[in-house]
């Protein structure tokens, strides 16, 4: 699996993910993702490739070579409700660019309290447009928090969010291996 940044902001991060092989090699490259994701983990060390903004990801036409699979990471402070609904359509083009079937999100250190109306703006504007985009696959990595993982799991929940196979998860490992276990469905 090769793994590298294609955009990053301030509150958030997307990852392109292409598997070409899952072989049994695969605990393996789940394991060195863990290792790289610990606290003690150098951030200069980190992958990174030529950025792709979402204006310029509509003029790439070249598939990926293996299924892509995006992971985002939100950064976003529980005051940042604003900034997360204006930047959250930007991941969008990402989908198209790299015929992406699943997202695993990263929430792990993701403040915002997803509330009732927050919930229905993201099925609206969100899951909706993952829909539309062929998204059919999404695993989480939860926060810490037992409220903020309920409100995620009611965001799901909603109409849109119903169309979409979803799972949650503690660890990165094992939001790849049941990402993995579907990969053919």
């Amino acid at each position: 699996m090769q793994k590298s940044i294609i955009y990053e902001q301030a509150r958030w991060r997307v990852w392109l993910c292409l598997v070409s092989d899952f072989s049994s090699d695969f605990l393996n490259v789940i394991e060195d993702i863990e290792e790289k994701n610990s606290p003690n983990q150098d951030e200069s060390q980190d992958a990174v490739s030529t950025e792709i903004t979402p204006q310029t990801a509509k003029a790439q036409t070249k598939p990926p070579e293996g299924e892509a699979v995006l992971q985002i990471e939100l950064f976003f402070l529980e005051n940042e409700v604003e900034l997360f609904q204006s930047e959250m359509p930007n991941f969008l083009p990402f989908i198209t660019l790299y015929q992406a079937k699943k997202i695993l999100w990263d929430l792990r250190n993701f403040q915002i309290l997803v509330e009732p109306a927050l919930q229905e703006w993201i099925d609206t504007h969100i899951n909706a447009a993952e829909v539309e985009a062929g998204i059919v696959q999404e695993a989480f990595l939860m926060p810490p928090d037992e409220i903020a993982q309920i409100a995620i799991e009611q965001t799901m929940d909603e109409a849109q969010g119903q169309q979409i196979k979803t799972a949650f998860f503690e660890t990165e490992a094992a939001a790849w291996l049941w990402l993995n276990s579907t990969l053919e469905s």
